[in-house]
């Protein structure tokens, strides 16, 4: 398990580097009274998106994104 700062880009892919054969991307605000209109939303799903591009690209057989 690796974890850190997802809006470090670069650490995410120095992470990726090594092709797991799974990636799980759990980033999200789950406050309750937030999790619905909190400005940081827009940051995790722009990282999901780009995540999920690279993952395709580097051809990572398994990934899961919640």
């Amino acid at each position: 398990q690796i974890s850190g700062d997802i809006f470090d880009f670069e650490k995410v892919m120095t992470t990726l580097s090594w092709k797991p054969d799974l990636v799980i991307n759990t980033a999200w605000i789950t406050t309750p009274s937030m999790y619905k209109d909190d400005k940081l939303n827009i940051g995790y799903s722009q990282f999901a998106i780009r995540l999920a591009q690279i993952v395709c690209e580097k051809k990572i057989k398994k990934h899961i994104f919640i």
